[in-house]
């Protein structure tokens, strides 16, 4: 089945790029022409002699995002949405159901995006137009030619990390939707989460390659703190993006744990209508006494079903997503104190 593909995954799979990897394809398109644009206003400003180690690092890790971030973009569109809707399948009686719902977000993730998007790119150019320190250090006149090339390139910047929270948007909804569609809970299934893995492994994943996001905040905190204290920003910038990152794995979890819970709810209310009706009868013969013996027993195995999706590993990949952006930060924040 063919789906709708984001901008950003048909550019890297344009024409030529088709033949290469799309890791490589992503860092010719975006990540090269960033490199060259830095370049640019480095050799045009004589700035060499001024760059700390502070700016270093923040243009650094801004640009490595910009060259990969697509490529992570890419991976969210094409493999990681539509798997996530093939390994749900045995959740799912009604088929036509699921396939309405795969094409629906695929969609819903490569078209609707754009007004998120404009949202996000004026509160970054925003905060940008904020920092006279970036502009008294590039030597950048309000209006200018040069001063609308940077804007250019925020704004550009800005519509690939929008793009990277919309994707957590698309796994939220995606997830709600189909938790409160699919029909039924495995306690015995292979994968030791009741048939739900599939929705504990797309909310991991999703948060992985949204903090990648991470290696952007150094130059994020060099845009705000023009106008504030530097400490205040990264400190303040550090707790939302962690929030962040904390939330886009545990909301999905929640709409599943809400939704299977709801149906555990369900099927012991049939066990027990069942048990009652063999109750209600005057005799018993040998074969509805097992009946009966059975019914206890599944009722109190399927009352003890641990339904919260939530496995170690997961727990680890998501401290050390954390953990990531604390050192990234630190560092941040070290380099900062050793060039005061």
């Amino acid at each position: 089945m063919e789906f709708d593909r984001i901008w950003v995954s048909k550019l890297i799979r344009w024409r030529f790029f088709k033949k290469i990897h799309p890791c490589l394809s992503s860092i010719l398109i975006f990540g090269l022409p960033q490199i060259l644009l830095i370049l640019f206003f480095l050799i045009y400003f004589k700035i060499f002699s001024k760059l700390n180690l502070v700016k270093i690092y923040s243009l650094t890790l801004g640009a490595s995002w910009v060259a990969l971030g697509p490529y992570f973009i890419y991976l969210y569109d094409v493999k990681l949405l539509p798997s996530f809707f093939q390994k749900i399948e045995d959740l799912f009686g009604n088929k036509n159901c699921l396939n309405d719902l795969c094409s629906k977000y695929n969609t819903f993730f490569a078209k609707k995006f754009y007004k998120f998007s404009i949202l996000w790119c004026a509160l970054i150019v925003f905060v940008f137009y904020c920092n006279s320190e970036f502009f008294a250090f590039y030597k950048i006149k309000y209006l200018s030619v040069l001063f609308f090339l940077a804007i250019v390139d925020v704004l550009w910047v800005g519509l690939l990390t929008s793009i990277g929270f919309w994707g957590i948007f698309t796994t939220m909804k995606a997830v709600h939707e189909t938790s409160n569609a699919f029909e039924k809970i495995k306690p015995f299934y292979k994968d030791r989460l009741r048939g739900l893995a599939p929705f504990s492994n797309f909310a991991i994943n999703t948060t992985l390659l949204f903090a990648t996001g991470t290696l952007f905040i150094p130059m994020f905190v060099d845009f705000a703190s023009g106008t504030y204290n530097f400490i205040f920003v990264l400190y303040l910038l550090l707790a939302i993006f962690i929030s962040a990152i904390i939330l886009s794995y545990f909301i999905p979890i929640y709409f599943v744990f809400t939704s299977a819970k709801k149906i555990k709810g369900l099927e012991l209310e049939k066990i027990g209508r069942k048990y009652e009706l063999l109750m209600k009868r005057d005799k018993l013969d040998l074969i509805n006494q097992i009946r009966i013996l059975n019914l206890r027993n599944w009722y109190n195995d399927y009352k003890n079903l641990k339904l919260y999706p939530v496995e170690i590993d997961k727990i680890f990949k998501l401290a050390s997503t954390i953990l990531i952006a604390v050192i990234i930060s630190a560092l941040k924040l070290w380099l900062f104190r050793s060039n005061l």
